[in-house]
């Protein structure tokens, strides 16, 4: 009898944890002993069952972490900027330039040196301005009187620029053959020696009063 109805219990949690919208039955057979089924008998009377409601857990989300590789890791990291500083130390801002013809000398400075490859590209009023140049101290050539707005851009090996300087403003003044004149005039001798002094403007020389007129 306990056998049977172990049996019957453990048949019973096995209905119970299958379906829980299925009804449960239970009678007694011919043998006395009582049966729970979902199935009621058509022979012997039975009773309804009532179940209590099974709580059911979902089930855990199982999270795995995948440790990327080192050399991959490296890949994905952005790499850190070629340059860590990058200036223009000459010119100044609005620095004057007296008498340098139209060349304009150019001094940089980079963090760490420049790099294989790379180059200095200056600019003249936002217009690159002659050709690039792989050494930090360089000069440039055309720049006209008057004020002008000069930069230097970083150039990797593709042309592109990494970095660039602040912008500028730099005026250039050439003082004139006239200008000279009149800060210096010419004297007798100095016609023909200085080039604001030409021969052919050298004044006659005055005869004396007493000789006018022979």
């Amino acid at each position: 009898m306990k056998k049977t109805l172990a049996i019957g219990l453990f048949g019973l949690g096995n209905m119970i944890i299958g379906s829980t919208a299925a009804q449960i039955y239970s009678y007694v057979d011919a043998d006395g002993q009582q049966v729970f089924t979902d199935r009621p008998p058509a022979t012997a009377s039975s009773e309804t069952v009532e179940l209590q409601t099974v709580n059911r857990m979902p089930a855990g989300q199982r999270i795995i972490k995948l440790q990327a590789p080192a050399e991959l890791k490296r890949q994905l990291e952005p790499a850190p900027p070629p340059y860590q500083a990058f200036a223009l130390l000459s010119p100044l801002q609005d620095e004057t330039l007296r008498n340098t013809g139209t060349a304009v000398d150019i001094q940089v400075s980079s963090t760490p040196q420049l790099q294989p490859g790379h180059s200095y590209q200056a600019s003249l009023n936002g217009v690159a301005h002659g050709s690039a140049s792989t050494k930090p101290e360089w000069q440039i050539h055309g720049v006209e009187r008057g004020s002008h707005q000069l930069a230097v851009q970083l150039l990797d090996e593709n042309k592109k620029p990494l970095m660039q300087t602040p912008e500028i403003t730099i005026h250039i003044k050439q003082t004139t053959l006239a200008d000279r004149r009149r800060t210096r005039p010419c004297a007798e001798d100095d016609y023909g020696q200085r080039p604001e002094c030409p021969l052919a403007d050298k004044p006659e020389k005055k005869k004396p009063w007493w000789r006018l007129g022979l």
